[in-house]
């Protein structure tokens, strides 16, 4: 059986990294007190210098800024100005630094591990330079029972990574910079598509390179009533949480020099704007017509056995 994930609550995670720095939290007094050492940690560390990061934001969620920005020195926030995901998101992208390999844009609701910002500069110099990244992996939506299965065997064979299509979720993914600019631009084309990392996820996709996954997820999802979801008509689940976070341990533990772990060959290039496409079942001759981007696509994308036809 799988295993459970518990919400992360964010006292533990502040008490786990006081505790890497020699501190203890015995009270809402100390606890700032801790919180103020922790900052001026943060603060003394050097960027990422192959990193350029910046943070994606709302002003309904701006009391969680603050803490990201102690917690990733240096990093911008970009934030929305007309309640449109994709144009946070490409305008976030695009003010990378051009002097950095690698863009990380982190989105308002995350919740980051202790040594966050060095844990992603040493996981990053173990990706091939054209793939994106994505530092969470989701309990529900989409293909979660899939994207369970691909954890749970990366863990099995040791493996720090799993690969395929996407990003499909974007807490906190990387991009290679090199590929901003032609990604944006493509992806405006694609109004069709509301979510920013859908939008990314595609771009990816019709130029046949798949997303890494870190295994464990080095950050987790804000959950509950004090992070209502901005997407309309979604809810605020306690089940919208990473799938392995990484918890108290700090990713620079972590071996990243691992192969990742692969379900399907790397994703081919498509040509040209699909909508649609047809699928057929490679063990009882089922056909299928799917939208791209609907949960029925990405349950094909996922099952090795629902070949495309082209």
């Amino acid at each position: 059986m799988a295993e459970q994930a518990e919400p992360v609550d964010e006292l533990d995670v502040l008490r786990a990294e006081a505790a890497s720095l020699g501190l203890k939290i015995h009270s809402r007094a100390t606890r700032k007190y801790v919180q103020a050492k922790i900052d001026a940690h943060h603060a003394a560390q050097a960027p990422a210098s192959n990193v350029s990061v910046g943070i994606m934001a709302h002003r309904r969620r701006e009391h969680f800024v603050e803490r990201l920005v102690a917690q990733m020195p240096g990093a911008d926030v970009t934030w929305d100005e007309r309640e449109d995901r994709w144009d946070t998101g490409r305008r976030a992208m695009l003010a990378y630094d051009p002097a950095a390999a690698w863009r990380l844009v982190v989105q308002d609701d995350a919740l980051l591990c202790r040594d966050f910002l060095p844990g992603v500069e040493k996981a990053l110099a173990c990706v091939p330079p054209d793939n994106p990244v994505s530092f969470y992996a989701g309990r529900v939506r989409p293909a979660a029972a899939f994207v369970a299965e691909m954890c749970d065997a990366a863990v099995r064979e040791g493996r720090s990574w799993f690969a395929m299509k996407g990003p499909w979720w974007g807490v906190a993914i990387a991009i290679p910079t090199k590929h901003i600019p032609a990604m944006v631009e493509w992806c405006d084309q694609r109004s069709d598509i509301a979510n920013y990392d859908r939008r990314i996820s595609r771009y990816f996709e019709s130029a046949g390179l798949d997303c890494w996954y870190s295994v464990p997820s080095l950050v987790d999802h804000r959950i509950g009533s004090e992070n209502p979801s901005l997407i309309p008509h979604r809810s605020s689940s306690d089940n919208r949480v990473a799938y392995r976070f990484i918890g108290d341990a700090s990713p620079l533990d972590v071996n990243w020099a691992t192969e990742p772990v692969r379900a399907l060959p790397p994703s081919k290039p498509l040509s040209g704007r699909l909508t649609s496409r047809r699928w057929r079942h490679a063990i009882d001759g089922r056909e299928r017509s799917t939208t791209v981007g609907s949960q029925l696509d990405a349950r094909c994308v996922s099952d090795p056995n629902w070949q495309e036809r082209v």
